[in-house]
This record gives C-alpha cells, structure tokens and sequence, in this order.
C-alpha cells in the first residue's frame, strides 16, 4: 500500500507500516504521537493512521482493538476530523484518514511553535523538519509564491544571452505559428 487511494481494510493485516500508513496501539486513548504523525503525513502527502493495531516483529501488523472506540473517537473528532470506527478481525479499530495539507496551511505542526513541532513523513518514521524546511514550508503557504511573483525591477542583462537563444530556438521548432 503506498497511498490512501488504494487502502484496503480489509487486507490490513497484509501491510507493513509506510509512507502513507501507520499504526498505534491507542488502548490508554488516543496516543500523544498520533499529532506527530498527523503533521508528518499532512505535510508530506497524507496517509491513514490506524487506532487499535500494534506492528510485531518484522512489522507484521496485529489487530488487538479499542476496548471504548466510541468514547476515543469522541474525543479525537473534539479535536479533528476524517476519522471513523470500523471492525478487523471482530475488533472495533478507528481509522483516520489525514488529507495532505493544501500549501497554503501548510506547516501542520504540534504545539505552539512550528520551529519545534513540524513533522514530515519518510517511508514508516515521523521525522522532525529541520528549521530551513520549516521555513520552506512558510514561504511557500503564501498566497503569492516567489514563483508567481512579477520581477518588474530585472531588465533582460540578468539572462544568459546563449541561454535566451537556445530557448528562442526550441520555441520556434515547436511553435513555428507562434509570432
């Protein structure tokens, strides 16, 4: 399984913990480094966490369930959403389903300080970011990114003229209708 497009609960069993899937326990509640993994996978490209599952040696995953899902669920939708109870093996497991986070609300962090509590996904580990792509990460959520940005003060002396021609080239192959 490699994205939340082709999870399958059903076949939970046969996954190994990934880039877009992981597991906790979840029996004392709903675990403190469940916000960890919800900032990894919202800033990386989303994935789904499984309450109520423990990866065993060799990763295999074991369904061991959620004695009071409906009251963990409660509290958990107090605080977000996309989650819901469903059953594996007769067992009550809560599945959440973490979207990934539009660039613009981007960094999801944990916490009061992004700095601090940034996460990014990397195959089965929640990773801290580092400071510079925490500061990648706010750049880029503003509504006007430096790529769109009109560079109005920059006359063309800044371009390579071999570069420019070469381009001109390939753009009149392509284009040859184009004036």
């Amino acid at each position: 399984m490699k994205t939340t497009e082709s999870f399958s609960l059903e076949r939970l069993t046969t996954y190994k913990e990934n880039g877009g899937l992981e597991v906790k326990s979840g029996l004392g509640g709903v675990p403190s480094s469940l916000w960890e993994t919800y900032s990894a996978f919202a800033n990386t490209d989303g994935g789904v966490i499984v309450l109520g599952v423990n990866e065993k040696g060799h990763g295999r995953l074991v369904v061991e369930g959620l004695p009071d899902a409906y009251k963990t669920i409660k509290d958990f939708w107090n605080m977000v959403s996309m989650a819901y109870v469903d059953q594996v093996e007769g067992k009550d497991v809560i599945v959440i389903h973490v979207p990934r986070a539009e660039r613009t609300s981007r960094p999801v962090y944990v916490g009061a300080d992004p700095r601090t509590g940034t996460y990014r996904r990397n195959f089965e580990g929640d990773y801290h970011c580092s400071l510079e792509e925490v500061a990648l990460m706010m750049r880029d959520s503003s509504l006007v990114t430096d790529d769109n940005r009109l560079l109005t003060e920059l006359d063309m002396t800044v371009f390579c003229p071999e570069t420019v021609k070469a381009y001109r080239n390939i753009f009149k192959l392509i284009r040859s209708q184009h004036l």
